[in-house]
Order: structure tokens, then sequence, then C-alpha cells
């Protein structure tokens, strides 16, 4: 996949990110993301799997943001407190 068609595969998954707060059809991604039906259909078969690009994407940033972190704790407490302060975040972020 070339950078512009990586680009625009994370684009997409952002805005239904958004969507999926809210709805879950595809014509409201389409509308999210200005796009039109077949090209968001380029990107994703069904509304499933761009659910679980979504979901996918959630989980490398929250790893990306752990990773650093983890390798300076040296407890199972630690972890979860490190963990219980990323998710906090991540509420605080989205209201």
């Amino acid at each position: 996949m070339s950078e512009k068609s990586v680009q625009k595969r994370n684009y997409i998954i952002e805005k239904a990110r958004e969507v999926f707060s809210q709805t879950v059809t595809m014509k409201d991604i389409v509308e999210a993301c200005e796009i039109s039906r077949g090209g968001l259909y380029l990107y994703f078969d069904s509304i499933k799997e761009l659910f679980l690009a979504v979901l996918e994407k959630e989980k490398e940033e929250t790893d990306d943001d752990l990773e650093p972190a983890l390798s300076k704790v040296t407890s199972s407490a630690d972890i979860l407190v490190l963990f219980l302060q990323e998710q906090k975040k991540e509420i605080l972020k989205k209201t």
C-alpha cells in the first residue's frame, strides 16, 4: 500500500472512531469522511471490518504510550497503576 493509501486508510479509521461513538452505518462514515461510498469500500469491505480496524488502532496507540513506561516498572501492581492512569487520560481526552 502506498504512503498516500496508508494515510487515507488511517484518516478513515479516525473518522470512523468518531462516528462509532454515535452511529454505525457506512453512510454515516462516508459522510464524515466526505468520500464516496465506493471510496470507502476500497479500504473496508464491511462495517465490522472497519470497526475492528478502529479497535486495532486504539490498541496500537495504547501500546505505544505504555511501552516506554513499562520498561521502568518492576511489579504487577505498578503495571496496573500505569494502565489505569493511561485509561484515565484517554477517557478525559474524549470528553
